[in-house]
């Protein structure tokens, strides 16, 4: 599904997950990185949102799992 995603928007897997994290109020999203090139990666993962309808599979997708028994 997170694939589907990088295809149709041209950003890479760990863009979309920050951006996801980062739109939920009262998250902190603290990135790891060991590169320039990753820093660089983490940083454009800002300055665009998801689609509504892409931020709603992401959500149905995660945060139901945890609820999961």
């Amino acid at each position: 599904m997170i694939k589907s995603i990088v295809r149709e928007t041209g950003h890479t897997e760990a863009q979309i997950a920050l951006n996801w994290v980062v739109a939920h109020d009262a998250v902190i999203a603290i990135p790891k990185t060991s590169s320039i090139p990753h820093l660089e990666e983490n940083c454009d993962a800002s300055g665009w949102l998801l689609q509504q309808e892409d931020m709603v599979r992401l959500n149905n997708a995660f945060l139901h799992k945890r609820h999961a028994p």
